[in-house]
């Protein structure tokens, strides 16, 4: 495996030559990257994974090899067909008697497996639970002062993001950061909009996600 400094040097192939399993992807997370299936949803998300820069995936890969069983399963059905523990059980933030099986993805930190499903909503799902395995790689970056900051001063949020205690504060971060590599490629002030449009902020408050994009970029080049 590469070390941190030669991901960065790693440039993402062209979503026409991305197969399934992903080459990239195979080649920053082995064995660790388990595909089931080859629907049209699937591809996207392996496509929309390599739109994360290198050094997040070496941090985000180091992470996931800390347990034995940890690694990215993406499968055409629900979460439930890689964790059969799950079923029946409501998951954080949704409302009484939902159940993992509609959840797009999960990020089971105990285990450190990256499960991605084969639901096509919400759209960035796959970034979204990358996301959530960035946070938790850096330990918690969601729950520092920087980014307390910065969710503090959003303002008026959904009530998912809004949720009390960590959890808020985790899913704001998964999200801000989906939009964020999603749309890397893009201007800064195209970048920005994107991210104030993924986490609904409202007009006088848009400003936010000029410093969540810094924020980002910032994080990357700290790695």
């Amino acid at each position: 495996m590469p070390g941190a400094a030669d991901f960065g040097a790693l440039h993402s192939p062209s979503p026409a030559r991305v197969g399934v399993p992903s080459t990239f992807l195979s080649g920053v997370y082995g064995a660790r990257l388990r595909v089931v299936g080859s629907s049209q949803v699937t591809l996207r998300h392996l496509i929309d994974l390599e739109d994360v820069p290198g050094p997040f995936h070496a941090h985000v890969a180091e992470y996931l090899r800390g347990h034995p069983e940890g690694g990215i399963d993406i499968v055409d059905g629900p979460v439930t067909d890689v964790m059969p523990e799950l079923r029946g059980q409501t998951p954080r933030g949704w409302p009484a008697g939902s159940t993992w099986a509609q959840v797009p993805g999960l990020l089971d930190t105990e285990t450190r497996r990256l499960v991605i499903s084969g639901h096509d909503r919400p759209r960035l799902s796959a970034l979204h639970e990358f996301g959530h395995a960035v946070d938790f790689a850096g330990g918690l970056w969601s729950g520092s002062k920087e980014f307390t900051d910065l969710y503090d001063r959003l303002g008026a949020l959904s009530p998912y993001r809004a949720q009390p205690g960590v959890a808020g504060r985790q899913e704001t971060f998964a999200d801000a950061f989906a939009a964020w590599a999603h749309h890397r490629h893009w201007s800064d002030d195209a970048r920005a909009l994107s991210i104030a449009d993924t986490l609904d902020l409202s007009a006088d408050k848009k400003h936010m996600s000029i410093a969540l994009d810094r924020y980002f970029s910032t994080l990357q080049d700290s790695l």
